[in-house]
Order: structure tokens, then C-alpha cells, then sequence
């Protein structure tokens, strides 16, 4: 190893935010990312926190019980609100992509002071016989998006990944999952079709198709946010709260489907009670302008 990556590993048992160990450094996001994963690959466990202020805090482990077993994260850092913004089935690759719309959400987010970004699933199209995609290979699919996606520190980015991001995997041998997180420190994959992330004494269900994952009546689960339908519909489902999450693009669910498709995003203010469980959701549907602006709001109690 170099004396650089000793330096990190040196730092790392320290528990240290990624932003002072940029500074410290004098690396860039991507440099500091190109060390960590060398230092993986060498067989060290690497933990990542994250922070509703959109910082993330990285740390050697040498716990057993650190090893994750499963797609979910704590949202750590919550002052009674957890404040996000979500959206789904950008669909890189297809003619009708939207990809000068990427750089307005965190735009949004930037001037809002949101921290946290959800995507729920089917980043990429992929490749389907009977679509419209573009002449891309699957590795330049997955290259356009990191380089239209905007960098912006203290904003983190979760996503699942839906059906056509599998399609990359079965059909190109391409794992988003580690791809993506390989090359970007803002990014974190929860995983195929579902994820979750812990907000309080809740927890917040991230599910691309309908019927994929995990039943929708755990205890914990009391917002779903779902991808897929390219609609933007609220409904209360059992004990949780469902949001369906409009597309980030032009591209409709299913080519022959006759029935207009929902573009833009969600802007979603979660406040939490006395017990750190979800109480209220303050819900925004952003549509697509020259920024995106606010077009609705509805505020639902949670029971």
C-alpha cells in the first residue's frame, strides 16, 4: 500500500466525516473514492453513517455484526423532521430520457435545504427488444447518468434499482449496486427492487413494482414510497401510507399503455412524535418548468 492509503486507513479508525477527510487530505470526491475502494478490495471493512444533514461519517470496523445483511440504513442525526425529496424512472438510455431535468432536482434541493434524495428504481432503460431506446451500449447507460447527475455535497442519494436496471445485469453482467457506489460517494444502492431506511422508530419502504419485495404490512413500514407506474397518486394501504412516485422523464409505463404518464418529483416532510415515530407526512408534488415548482400540497396524519 502507499503511504496515502495508510494515511486513510490511519484516519478511519478515528471515525471521521468525508468531507474533513477530503480536507485533510487535499483529495476530490472522486480521488478520495478511487483510494477507499483499492483499500476494500484489500479485504478492509469500511462503514458508512449517514446524517439527515447530508453529512456521512466513515469508519474502519472490525465488528462481525457491521458486516450488512440487509438493504436497509439509519437516517441518524433527526430533529423530529426528516425531510426528502423522491423520484423514479428517469430511464437512461430511452429516447425520451429527461436528462436536463436531473440537475434541476438537486437545484431544489440545494435552495431548500434538503439533504436527501430517493430514487425508486429503473434508473436505466436498459435494453427491450420493443422500445425506443437509444443506440447507447449498457456501459455508456451508466456512464451518462454519473456524469448528468449533479455532485452536490451534504446531499446524499438512495435508490433501488427496478426492472430494467436488472435487465443491465442479466443481459450485460453490469451490477449497478456496486457500480454505482463504486464511482460516487453521494450514492448508495439499498438493492433490487426494495430497500428501507430507518427514520426514528419507523421506517420508510423504497419498492419499485408492486407485486416485488417484501409483503407491504410490516410494522415499522408507515410510508411506501413506489415506482414503476410513472403516476403520482397518495393512498392509505393498511397501516402505512403509499406514494406513488411520478417519472423523472417522458417515458411511458409500457409503450401501448393509453393514459398520460405523471411528470416531476415529490418534495415529502416527515415530522416524527414524542417516541421518534412517524405522525405527520406534509407531501409537495413538484412538476417540471423551467425549476421545479410546487403544484399541490396535502398534509395526511399518520395512524
Amino acid at each position: 500500500m502507499t503511504n496515502l492509503q495508510l494515511q486513510i486507513i490511519d484516519l478511519l479508525q478515528a471515525d471521521i466525516t468525508v468531507d474533513k477527510l477530503m480536507e485533510k487530505l487535499q483529495l476530490t470526491p472522486s480521488q478520495l473514492l478511487y483510494q477507499l475502494n483499492f483499500i476494500k478490495r484489500q479485504g478492509y471493512q469500511i462503514m458508512r453513517t449517514f446524517y439527515e444533514n447530508g453529512s456521512q461519517r466513515w469508519r474502519l470496523s472490525n465488528n462481525v455484526n457491521d458486516i450488512p445483511t440487509s438493504n436497509e440504513v439509519e437516517i441518524k442525526g433527526l430533529n423530529g423532521v426528516f425531510h426528502f425529496l423522491a423520484f423514479s424512472d428517469t430511464h437512461v438510455g430511452h429516447k425520451n430520457q429527461k436528462l436536463e431535468w436531473l440537475p434541476l432536482l438537486v437545484n431544489y434541493g440545494k435552495e431548500n435545504g434538503i439533504h436527501t434524495i430517493i430514487h425508486a428504481g429503473d434508473l436505466y432503460e436498459g435494453f427491450y427488444h420493443d422500445r425506443a431506446h437509444l443506440n447507447q451500449t449498457a456501459e455508456q447507460q451508466v456512464m451518462t447518468f454519473l456524469k448528468a447527475y449533479p455532485y452536490e455535497p451534504g446531499i446524499n442519494t438512495f435508490l433501488v434499482a427496478g426492472n430494467h436496471d436488472e435487465n443491465l445485469l442479466r443481459n450485460h453482467y453490469i451490477n449497478i449496486v456496486g457500480r454505482l457506489e463504486n464511482s460516487r460517494i453521494d450514492l448508495r444502492v439499498l438493492g433490487y427492487q426494495e430497500g428501507f431506511l430507518r427514520i426514528g422508530n419507523s421506517r420508510l419502504k423504497i419498492k419499485h413494482q408492486a407485486h416485488a419485495g417484501t409483503p407491504d404490512d410490516r410494522a415499522l413500514d408507515k410510508i411506501i414510497l413506489q415506482g414503476h407506474s410513472h403516476q403520482c397518486t397518495i393512498c392509505q394501504k393498511q397501516n402505512a401510507l403509499l406514494l406513488k412516485v411520478p417519472t423523472l422523464s417522458e417515458v411511458t409505463s409500457g409503450e401501448n399503455r393509453d393514459y398520460n404518464i405523471h411528470t416531476g418529483a415529490l418534495d415529502v416532510k416527515v415530522k416524527l412524535d414524542n417516541t421518534k415515530k412517524v405522525d405527520s407526512v406534509e407531501i409537495q408534488q413538484l412538476s417540471v418548468q423551467e425549476k421545479l415548482t410546487p403544484i399541490n400540497k396535502i398534509k395526511i396524519k399518520v395512524e
